[in-house]
């Protein structure tokens, strides 16, 4: 009984363990695309007139980004 409870614990540590690893990568897309999307609209704002904005928008629905500022 004692074996059995001291396999299912660590069975449990590994699971948790798989599970926080894929969170963090996740994190790290989250953030990147974050990034992604403020240098877009770094870009947009003050780098192109407001004549050439409707160019940025496809680009970014291209690239799957949300739009913000443009």
């Amino acid at each position: 009984m004692i074996n059995q409870k001291a396999f299912d614990l660590e069975v449990q540590i590994k699971y948790e363990r798989n599970v926080w690893k894929k969170k963090r990568v996740n994190f790290e897309n989250l953030y990147s695309m974050y990034f992604l999307n403020f240098l877009c609209d770094l870009i947009c704002v003050c780098l192109i007139p407001r004549s050439e904005r409707p160019l940025i928008l496809i680009i970014r629905k291209v690239l799957g980004i949300q739009t913000s500022f443009c």
